[in-house]
């Protein structure tokens, strides 16, 4: 697989397209091996605990708003499906789900960003050469990039390639939502915080023109 696609956002994005399909399959055959009943339980359980958790996490940092509880109201989603997915397979290949976890897990994104180390894709290429092409979701995940190659760089050229597209990635997130990044740096964040909960909910505004 070429580097391009295995250490860019087109990978994510083929995995992630891959993963909602598997996840569709396996929630159908929730529906048709287990009870309505056992189902909702188990999504109404997983939903609520995963909420529970998220909030409890979320508040500490962040104080408490409508972006806040939409945050909290989609992972607990998300989790509950997942789990109702990987029930319905269980209840209609047995086992055989372990093999299917363990092949969604070794493909995923941060899997492969582990056995491709991020600092050495960072330092080959340097980050994205344009990223005013990139969107809001996928410039925070350039971020969050440059977070993991700093922490693994390996000697002084990958930190220095490393700290370099971090420095654009922070001045492109000032560039495109001056009100967004304001917001981000007042919540005090860590290093390795996503900047996506207040830039996704920052409205469609284009990005103005660099000078």
């Amino acid at each position: 697989m070429p580097a391009s696609l295995l250490g860019g956002t087109r990978y994510g994005r083929v995995w992630g397209l891959a993963a909602i399909c598997l996840a569709g399959i396996g929630l159908g055959a929730a529906l048709v091996f287990i009870s309505l009943p056992t189902v909702l339980m188990v999504f109404l359980v997983v939903a609520g605990v995963v909420g529970s958790v998220h909030f409890s996490v979320a508040q500490a940092v962040e104080s408490l708003s409508l972006r806040l509880l939409a945050g909290v109201g989609s992972w607990a989603g998300r989790a509950g499906l997942a789990v109702l997915a990987i029930c319905g397979y269980a209840a209609s290949v047995g086992l055989g789900v372990l093999l299917l976890l363990l092949l969604v897990a070794a493909t995923s994104p941060p899997a492969v960003g582990w056995l491709r180390p991020s600092a050495w894709e960072w330092s080959l290429r340097g980050g994205p050469s344009d990223l005013g092409s990139l969107s809001d979701e996928e410039l925070c995940r350039e971020w969050q990039r440059s977070f993991e190659a700093v922490r693994d760089s390996k000697d002084g050229e990958d930190l220095q390639a490393a700290v370099e597209a971090r420095r654009r990635c922070l001045d492109e997130l000032e560039r495109r939502k001056p009100d967004a990044f304001a917001q981000w740096l007042e919540s005090m964040p860590t290093a390795a915080a996503d900047p996506s909960v207040y830039y996704l909910g920052a409205g469609d505004r284009e990005p103005p023109e660099p000078e």
